[in-house]
């Protein structure tokens, strides 16, 4: 059996939205996107957009099932902004600010996390690939949206690249195996174990195995890296 796997050009009309391929959220926004693949394109592959409105809250685009297709566009229905109404009566003078009955703030709770653990998993594993790509062609841009720009790996990502890249070393993803899910609530606590080839400016060249914990949070119904919690090597060893 053979297939038809090449790259698929990706766009629509909300940059910010974030790519689905059969139903799972890449970790890719539309901006961010530009090309998929290799993707099989025999009928067995759908790509779709999720985008969180503030007026509709989430919207999904039309699904696009490939068949030979190079590239797609993925469309969001129009949505209405709300309108809001005014608190007094039509025909007569708003309240003064002395006039206006005084409004308690309450506090705003944050959302629960709303993901599955199979979506988190899939998350991380996704942030790992494009880690690797974005260390590789030094563009901290192709994963900053993964990364909560309040937490500690948007700073430590960025520089680890910027660090990549000044020594000239490159890296190959052999694998990520993600061992366990723990929800917390508020955020995730995800263990994965994954694996590099690493090659050095000097042409030597190791594989190294780690055990990583990330802290993953949500917000506006989105997925984000928040904190590397632990890393631990548990194999080294040149390989030229």
């Amino acid at each position: 059996m053979s297939f038809d796997a090449n790259l698929l050009y990706v766009d629509g009309d909300q940059p910010d939205a974030r790519v689905y391929v059969n139903g799972k959220d890449t970790g890719v926004t539309l901006a961010n996107a530009d090309t998929l693949g290799p993707m099989m394109k025999d009928g067995s592959v759908t790509v779709s957009a999720v985008y969180h409105s503030p007026d509709a809250g989430r919207l999904e685009s039309n699904e696009v099932v490939l068949q030979n297709d190079d590239s797609i566009w993925l469309e969001f229905p129009e949505v209405e902004k709300k309108e809001e109404e005014p608190a007094y009566a039509e025909g007569s003078e708003p309240p003064t600010q002395e006039e206006a009955p005084a409004v308690e703030e309450l506090p705003v709770e944050e959302a629960a996390v709303s993901f599955t653990e199979s979506d988190v998993a899939q998350f991380t594993e996704n942030y790992l690939h494009y880690s690797v790509e974005a260390m590789n062609v030094g563009s901290f841009d192709m994963v900053k949206h993964f990364h909560d720009p309040m937490g500690k790996t948007y700073k430590e990502s960025s520089e680890y690249i910027d660090y990549i890249v000044e020594k000239g070393i490159t890296e190959d993803l052999v694998y990520t195996t993600v061992h366990d899910v723990q929800n917390n609530g508020d955020s995730y606590h995800v263990v994965v174990e994954d694996a590099y080839n690493i090659f050095y400016n000097d042409g030597t060249a190791t594989y190294k195995e780690f055990l990583s914990t990330f802290k993953v949070t949500e917000k506006n119904g989105e997925l984000f890296i928040h904190e590397l919690l632990e890393l631990e090597e548990l194999r080294s060893e040149d390989i030229h």
